[in-house]
């Protein structure tokens, strides 16, 4: 059964935007608080029962900047550490990679990734952090170039990304075995302006 996953940052949240999402929690399938990336990463392990190929979508809900997402700090906005999801600088490594690769493999072959975080995929940085994450993960990634808003309305499971949305869609063959490196994987990224909002499925 394909399973939908939605990740919450805990910690200090001086804008509200993680309040109102918290605040619908119970609307949210498989949600759960995270308080640092590794701890992300385990719990999403947990909740697809170590089965490759489950994982039919991921969200994200975190405070972010261009490039970055910050898991468990509120707006502290750290420089480094385990709760960095994201890149310290355009040409170096994803923060925290050696667990993030751990999920390689338990997305669905047509999975997605949505990236609840203001600026998240701004600028080359935001675009290289996409292409990094989703090379890893081996699944298509979105996230915004502006600031959302922590005015959710209507039924949060479908909300979309608000503003200008940079997607990077992974063209991937048949299943590789969960530590395969892909090599045949192809993607394509949209970085003009994605007007149609993006939605996740709903269970």
């Amino acid at each position: 059964m394909p399973i939908d996953i939605n990740v919450i940052s805990g910690g200090y949240d001086r804008s509200g935007f993680l309040t109102a999402v918290m605040e619908r929690r119970s609307q949210l399938p498989n949600a759960f608080v995270a308080y640092s990336v590794p701890m992300m990463v385990e719990q999403m392990l947990t909740i697809c029962g170590n089965q490759p190929h489950t994982i039919r979508s991921v969200r994200v809900f975190a405070h972010g900047v261009p490039g970055c997402q910050f898991i468990g700090c509120g707006n502290g906005f750290p420089t480094s550490g385990e709760h960095k999801l994201g890149l310290t600088a355009r040409d170096q490594p994803l923060s925290n990679e050696a667990s993030l690769y751990r999920l390689r493999g338990y997305f669905e072959q047509n999975g997605s990734v949505v990236l609840h975080g203001c600026s998240v995929a701004d600028g080359p940085t935001g675009r290289a952090f996409l292409e990094r994450l989703a090379h890893l993960w081996q699944v298509s990634v979105a996230g915004s170039r502006d600031v959302q808003t922590n005015s959710l309305s209507g039924d949060l499971p479908l909300s979309p990304l608000s503003g200008r949305i940079h997607q990077v869609v992974l063209n991937l063959p048949a299943h590789t075995s969960v530590h395969g490196r892909g090599s045949s994987t192809t993607f394509s990224s949209a970085y003009e302006n994605i007007e149609t909002p993006i939605n996740m499925p709903n269970n």
